[in-house]
């Protein structure tokens, strides 16, 4: 049995077998998961996928816009690295849904949707005094 050992050995290095990759972070945050997200993590790109003019109207402190029902959205995205921490939000939350979905489908590996949306975002700044 022990003459087989090098040659499984060399076979997951080949494959990659026996290294499992870690498991994608894919899930859902309230604003309070965002705001300590935001906080404690300076590796963190804020994506805001509403359109041009609702981000101009408002929107997190260093969000990056790129608007989800824009047709170069999948372009754009991919100038993201794929292993950094993403929050995403929107308006009411299809949107950023939907760029979950594409940003999963494009391989990134940690990906918050933030599920209170926008408008509770405003609601707790106005609370906490922001």
């Amino acid at each position: 049995m022990l003459r087989f050992a090098p040659l499984v050995f060399a076979s997951c290095l080949l494959f990659q077998g026996c290294v499992p990759e870690a498991d994608p972070i894919i899930d859902v945050v309230s604003v309070e998961q965002a705001r300590v997200l935001i906080e404690t993590n300076d590796d963190l790109i804020i994506l805001d996928v509403r359109t041009p003019e609702e981000f101009d109207a408002g929107h997190i402190d260093n969000a990056t816009n790129i608007d989800v029902l824009g047709e170069d959205f999948r372009t754009d995205v991919q100038s993201i690295p794929k292993t950094a921490p993403l929050l995403v939000y929107c308006r009411s939350g299809r949107r950023a849904a939907q760029a979950v979905e594409i940003l999963q489908e494009l391989g990134h590996t940690e990906v918050h949707n933030m599920s209170d949306r926008w408008n509770r975002w405003m609601d707790a700044s106005a609370d906490m005094g922001d």
